[in-house]
């Protein structure tokens, strides 16, 4: 698994902080969109965030309300971690969403390096505004009938990804 953090203004870098991709057991299951096509009208310019591949709606992050990210936010690891059974690092990304809440922070743990835990902890989010959880990925995805469970099918591979808080999520 690999956690996106650092700056968005960097040279021909996406509105994506927050976001990750995950490999598991030879598969790629939340993946990014990859390249880019320079020769899109303004893609240096004034039409540079409106192209899905390039802002945050495109990527595996999270968004409050339809908010595009700060395209000068930087998002610092904060707290990192890595021993034999357990890996986690931690992004502050606030400066990505002004004004939507005071903080805004992701995590990814490798669990006895076999799981994967996505936390997302969101504090003073102004009242009302949802908040939208991508992820993007070419597999089959049946889910349980309360929706909290996901089953994603690819290359004769499963995984399991399962929402565990909120209670109403």
């Amino acid at each position: 698994v690999g956690l996106k953090a650092g700056g968005n203004d960097v040279n021909h870098s996406h509105l994506d902080l927050g976001s990750f991709v995950l490999d598991a057991d030879g598969v790629r299951w939340a993946q990014d969109l990859g390249p880019d096509d320079y020769n899109l009208p303004a893609y240096f310019g004034a039409k540079r965030w409106t192209y899905y591949r390039l802002n945050n709606r495109s990527h595996n992050t999270l968004t409050p309300g339809d908010s595009l990210q700060d395209p000068k936010a930087v998002a610092p690891i904060i707290a990192f971690a890595s021993t034999p059974l357990r890996a986690f690092a931690v992004a502050n990304l606030t400066s990505a969403y002004p004004n939507t809440a005071k903080t805004v922070l992701r995590g990814i743990a490798l669990l006895d390096r076999a799981r994967v835990l996505v936390q997302d902890e969101v504090t003073g989010l102004t009242p009302g505004t949802p908040l939208t959880w991508r992820l993007l990925t070419e597999a089959k995805i049946k889910f349980s009938a309360d929706a909290r469970v996901a089953t994603l099918r690819q290359d004769g591979r499963t995984l399991r990804a399962e929402i565990l808080a909120p209670a109403a999520a």
